[in-house]
Order: C-alpha cells, then structure tokens, then sequence
C-alpha cells in the first residue's frame, strides 16, 4: 500500500495513538489494523519486530525494513536520521499468502506444487511435503504452508495469487492422502 492517501493517513494517526496508548515510545512495534466501515480497528500491537515474511517482503519491496532500521539506529543514527521522516516509496509489490487445507484427508499434489513455484511472482515457497498428511487449517500451526509473491507488475502479483486459490479451491493442490 502506498504510504500517501487519505486511507493511509487515517491508519498512521490512529496506529500513533494506539502506540501512545500503550506506551511504545521508541524501537519497533507490531501493528496490525483493519479498515472498517467505521474506521480502523485495532487488531494487534505489540512490542516487536514484525514476523513472518514480513521482514523479507518489506526489503525486497521498499528497500528496507524493520530490521535494517533499527540497525541504522543503532549503530549508524545520523543514517537513521537522514530518512526516518522520508515515506517509502513502493519498488515493488509483495503479498504473503498462507495456504490453506479444508480438511485432514489429504496432502500436497507435487505436480501443482511444482507449478505454483514457477509462478513469475514467487519469491519464497515453504509448503508441506507430498506425502504428508495436512491438518485442517485452523490456525498459523494448522495451515500447509506459505508462499511470498513479489513483482514490479501489480497485475502480475494478483494473477498468481489468484491462481494458488483456484488450486486449492479445485482440488487440484491436493491429493487425498494414499493416493498416487
């Protein structure tokens, strides 16, 4: 998302305040808010890094992330102070997408596995093996995997993720397992 516009400028006050709120001052924070009807909601906030793909996503996206800033901060501040007010500026665009298993009869197709990993936009695939058996997805610990998407191409980023739900949607994704 674009750091400039009215959506964005409503979700960096109320993300300020809410970190007034609990106290967070300095270092980094974890946010997450939705955009309701009603305005933002917070959802999550806490004092850390964000997880998951986000570091990679946010480096290979807009140059840097919450890692390199808090390095900069910590052993190169005037560095750090030369940008922290510039907004970033989208190089590319990235989308973490987590997989999901509807039920616990199956496991990985390798076949579609194998396409989805040549997909132009995949950037990091982590996805249960072929052969092991899924959960149903419940949960972060539930889900078969994960994959990163990244692309200079919006379009390009949406017709890959697009077409990893119509896998999982048609079963193609998965097999029942003890199935060839």
């Amino acid at each position: 998302m674009p750091f400039e516009g009215e959506i964005q400028e409503q979700l960096i006050a109320y993300t300020k305040k809410a970190l007034d709120a609990v106290g967070l001052k300095n270092g980094p924070a974890h946010n997450e808010v939705m955009m309701t009807e009603k305005g933002p909601m917070l959802v999550e906030i806490n004092a850390r890094m964000g997880g998951s793909a986000a570091p990679i996503l946010n480096r290979e996206c807009v140059g840097r992330g919450q890692l390199d800033i808090m390095m900069d901060v910590l052993l190169e501040p005037s560095k750090f102070l030369s940008y922290h007010h510039e907004p970033y500026k989208i190089q590319k665009h990235g989308l973490a997408v987590y997989f999901i298993s509807s039920d616990d009869k199956h496991t990985v197709n390798a076949d579609a596995a194998e396409k989805i990993k040549a997909l132009p936009s995949c950037y990091s695939l982590r996805l249960a093996s072929p052969g092991t058996k899924l959960a149903k997805t419940v949960d972060m610990f539930t889900m078969p995997g994960m994959i990163e998407l990244v692309s200079e191409d919006k379009n390009q980023l949406w017709k890959d993720y697009e077409f990893i739900r119509a896998q999982e949607e048609s079963g193609h994704l998965y097999v029942l397992a003890g199935k060839p």
